[in-house]
């Protein structure tokens, strides 16, 4: 075993109580599980791309059996939509949408922001998590980081992802409409 190897895993050790494993660029969704009681969410996405502004206006489905996120525009166009089930994740984008800009890369971002971090136990990055802020890196580069800037309950209240990797910036407004108190 290399330096190198042996050091990374003794950071993963004397992280495990804090940090979790996580593959955000990669396409290993696997089948669908839900990992919490089942909630339907609105959200108002703004932020920038590089020098590009864009809002969406999003609805999130967490089911027993699936999750949908669909995006849309300030008028009403679908930009994105996501769907995860027993078949896998599948995902389609308005022809007008950069290239660069997914919604299956906005779910990823998601997932790190609303996902309790046991649940998110995927190979490759690590995430440390504090009270008010989750920080995923890679090689010890930090790749996004998550600060949530009010509210207990996770599916009420702001927060702010930046995707540093990606080169983009969220600020999330979400508001639940049906789910548990």
């Amino acid at each position: 075993m290399s330096i190198r190897n042996l050091i990374i895993c003794c950071a993963v050790i004397i992280l495990s109580s804090c940090a979790t494993k996580f593959k955000p660029e990669g396409n290993d969704f696997g089948k669908w599980q839900l990992p919490f009681a089942p909630v339907e969410v609105v959200q108002l996405l703004k932020g920038n791309y590089g020098d590009k502004e864009f809002v969406f206006q999003v609805v999130l489905s967490l089911q027993e059996e699936r999750l949908s996120l669909i995006g849309l525009d300030t008028m009403g166009r679908r930009a994105f939509t996501v769907k995860w089930d027993k078949d896998g994740m599948h995902s389609e984008k308005a022809s007008w949408m950069p290239d660069q800009l997914k919604g299956e890369h906005i779910l990823y971002d998601l997932m790190l922001a609303y996902w309790p971090l046991e649940s998110l136990n995927r190979p490759s990055d690590i995430i440390i998590e504090g009270k008010y802020k989750r920080l995923v890196t890679h090689n010890g580069e930090n790749r996004v980081t998550i600060s949530r800037l009010d509210g207990h309950d996770r599916w009420q209240g702001r927060l702010i992802i930046e995707n540093h990797h990606k080169s983009y910036r969220i600020e999330v407004q979400s508001q639940k409409i049906k789910g548990p108190k």
